[in-house]
């Protein structure tokens, strides 16, 4: 409030064009005509004190009053202007400052001041207690004609100073105490939290008690620094290398402050859907490129250049920050390899050949089981190699196996280590050791929800024409169409390979010279940017995908040939160009094209 900032209740009408709007809301919050980089507006999405800011996109021609007024609810839900480049000045204005001159106004009793009645109450308050430190002063000096005039001032001096000390009060957000400003960064460094700079091992109680996998991901998402951005500028080829190197070098900000991406050529403004399609993508890739599957889940691969350049360190970070602000959970890891990560301890004496995922080793262990005897002293060497001392018979065929699990298994634990100390970014290190059960599904493969056709379909919500007319039918017809297609990318993904000339293909979907067959799940990482289940379960209840349809193409284009459909990831939104679809060949064609060719973010 005293910033010139704060809650305001303005009235606009609902013909209103974004320009209007944005004087409408200069004139209440004059600061905002300093604010050059743009600015969106934001709504709370959750409660219990702790609400999550959600953004609310722009129409095509920007914020209008019929726009805000569907956002806002008829105005009955708070939004909020946050500036996407610029910081707004917090410093306390004059009480005559343009932004006070609507509120009326009162003038202090005790020293003549007038200001805006929404400040006197605090302004009173000081006023009083500087009046409360002066007058005994001034009693004293009147009545104690002895006391000398340099203890006086060194008495009122050390008066203020304390009075001072008490004003600025202030209290500790992790544990709720109160210290002074002179102390609360002692505190801070022990309890846990910095009131500068944000460490990696914020304190997550301050969430609560930790009972579900709900708990876990609301204590790391509120330990994410929201002030400063973590920003990194990638490109979509290579974006797994190129993403982890720009992880390593970024060295103005830190990993705790919010994930901002923004895609090398792109217009596309990171207001969630770049973040968590940059963090799927990672976490996918980084499941591909460092970690070798194998019976029971991926175990890492063993590769001591990437261990010495803290590949597996930032690889930890990736998976942290993937879960605190909206990626996809890895859980992919073995059960062995997610208790060390907890505890940093390992059990080997429940290891089995299951627990291995090197190639090569479950191999050797075939050809040891396989192998009579006089063939077992063909494979001495690369036994011997594993740590075994015995002796190379039938008979030991058990303990010589027993020497290639440990071996293939205990050479991972210094990889491991480092992924446990990225995993305390956000606290979420010490949350998993204290709760290893909780937070097992978000690491180990298990029963979840997967990504299918069945499961698109299910959370499709359609804005339809009236009921009975022409322009509902054709929409009907093409949200068919839709299911159809979701069905046929689940049994073929490769049906969609001719559709496309190969030199038009965009980069992402190549794998080496060969395209990679489509699935449901990419369909839903192009619509909303995330191609996973929300990992929250009120998310998970209110994640849906938006489909429209575009009647009037022609009236905003003029006469045309083809018409693509528009995606817009920060709404969760499909727009269909009714007129270029009269059957499902043209939709196949059409909506084929529209995702492999239209994979970066254009339009804004």
């Amino acid at each position: 409030m005293q910033a010139g900032l704060g809650k305001r209740t303005l009235t606009m009408a609902v013909d209103m064009t974004h320009s209007e709007v944005s004087g409408l809301f200069e004139e209440a919050f004059p600061k905002l005509k300093r604010v050059t980089g743009g600015w969106l507006l934001y709504k709370a999405a959750g409660g219990n004190g702790r609400r999550q800011l959600s953004v609310v996109p722009p129409e095509t021609e920007g914020y209008t009053g019929s726009g805000i007024k569907s956002a806002s609810g008829g105005g009955k839900t708070l939004l909020y202007i946050a500036p996407l480049q610029d910081e707004l000045d917090l410093a306390p204005l004059s009480s005559d400052a343009e932004e006070f001159s609507l509120m009326p106004k009162a003038v202090c009793k005790n020293c003549q001041t007038v200001m805006p009645l929404q400040l006197l109450a605090l302004h009173v308050t000081q006023c009083r207690d500087v009046e409360s430190v002066s007058e005994p002063e001034q009693e004293e000096e009147d009545e104690c004609l002895l006391v000398e005039p340099v203890n006086t001032a060194v008495t009122s001096a050390a008066t203020s100073h304390e009075n001072l000390i008490q004003d600025n009060e202030v209290s500790c957000p992790i544990c709720g105490q109160t210290f002074s400003s002179a102390d609360i960064e002692a505190h801070a460094s022990d309890c846990g939290q910095r009131l500068e700079e944000p460490s990696g091992t914020t304190g997550c109680d301050a969430a609560g008690p930790i009972e579900s996998v709900d708990d876990v991901i609301q204590a790391v998402t509120l330990a994410v620094n929201t002030d400063k951005v973590f920003g990194l500028t990638v490109s979509r080829r290579n974006m797994v290398e190129r993403g982890l190197l720009q992880w390593q070098q970024q060295k103005k900000s830190s990993p705790v402050n919010q994930l901002k991406i923004t895609f090398l050529g792109e217009a596309g403004v990171d207001t969630g859907a770049l973040r968590k399609e940059f963090l799927t993508r990672m976490v996918e890739g980084i499941e591909q490129r460092f970690f070798e599957k194998g019976a029971r889940g991926s175990a890492p691969a063993y590769s001591l250049s990437d261990f010495d350049k803290g590949v597996f360190r930032t690889v930890g970070e990736i998976f942290s920050a993937s879960l605190a602000e909206g990626g996809p959970s890895p859980n992919f890891i073995m059960d062995w390899c997610y208790h060390y990560l907890c505890l940093g301890q390992i059990n080997s004496e429940d290891w089995t050949k299951a627990d291995v995922a090197d190639a090569n080793y479950i191999d050797l262990i075939s050809r040891i089981e396989a192998a009579a005897e006089p063939e077992l002293y063909n494979l001495a060497n690369d036994v011997f190699g594993c740590g075994y001392s015995g002796v190379i018979s039938g008979g030991k065929k058990d303990e010589m196996i027993r020497a290639v699990i440990l071996h293939a298994s205990l050479r991972l634990v210094p990889i491991l280590q480092h992924i446990k100390e990225g995993l305390s970014l956000f606290g979420l290190g010490n949350i998993m050791a204290s709760h290893p059960d909780i937070c097992r599904p978000l690491f180990v493969p298990g029963e979840e929800v997967t990504v299918d056709a069945d499961y698109i379909n299910s959370i499709l919500l359609a804005e339809h024409s009236e009921e009975g007319s022409m322009r509902r039918e054709r929409e009907v017809s093409i949200l068919q169409y839709f299911q159809d297609f979701l069905e046929e990318l689940e049994q073929d993904g490769n049906k969609l390979r001719p559709l496309v000339p190969k030199d038009d293909v965009c980069e992402l979907e190549q794998d080496g010279n060969e395209l990679r067959p489509l699935c449901p799940k990419d369909m839903l990482q192009w619509i909303t940017g995330q191609g996973h289940v929300p990992l929250l379960k009120h998310e998970k209840t209110n994640f849906v995908i938006t489909v429209k349809f575009n009647h009037d193409c022609t009236a905003v284009y003029g006469e045309h040939s083809i018409c693509y459909p528009v995606v817009a990831a920060c709404a969760n939104t499909i727009t269909f160009p009714v007129a270029h679809i009269q059957n499902f060949g043209e939709f196949r064609s059409v909506l084929s094209k529209a995702y492999i060719q239209g994979q970066e973010f254009s339009c804004i």
